[in-house]
């Protein structure tokens, strides 16, 4: 029993700290290759269903990256961070005070574990060959069944908060 609580919490921190550090490393390049100020400022239309559909859109094709083994799924999250961080230093060089970033990426708190559900489920494969492969685990279809439908709908739900919390800031 502590022997499989060990390998849960293992690959759990796998993918959590895969997910950071792609974060944290291409929102810093993203942030510190940014050397001008963006020429056009582009407008998007305020609908909670926008916002909604725009980052479901996302994280499905974040779950579709179980055809390439989370190949995609890491590259999408990789340059999804680099554009954040683009996005960030634009608004500083706009004149933007860090207030101002912090407001309109507030939504993120609750985005950002959404996307994490999907990135889980696009790198789900690696995971599974990992736990069955390398730690030895006994095969369960059904339970990894669950893990992904669990997955998808935390996504799902946190998703439909994040867009209500950006259209209502």
């Amino acid at each position: 029993m502590k022997n499989l609580f060990i390998n849960k919490i293992r690959l759990s921190a796998v993918s959590i700290f895969l997910f950071i550090i792609l974060h944290v490393v291409f929102v810093g390049i993203g942030f510190i290759l940014t050397k001008k100020a963006p020429s056009d400022v582009i407008y998007v239309e305020d609908s909670m269903y926008l916002y909604f559909t725009n980052n479901f859109l996302y994280c499905m094709v974040l779950v579709a990256g179980v055809v390439t083994a989370g190949l995609l799924t890491t590259f999408l999250i990789a340059s999804n961070a680099y554009l954040l961080g683009v996005t960030m230093k634009g608004a500083l060089l706009l004149g933007h005070d860090v207030g101002y970033i912090f407001y309109h990426i507030l939504h993120g708190v609750i985005e950002l574990p959404a996307i994490y559900f999907f990135f889980k489920i696009g790198i789900y494969p690696v995971i599974l060959f990992l736990k069955y492969f390398v730690l030895g685990n006994k095969f369960d279809f059904w339970k990894d069944v669950y893990t992904v439908i669990k997955n998808f709908i935390y996504g799902t739900v946190l998703l439909f908060l994040a867009a209500v919390v950006e259209f209502l800031l």
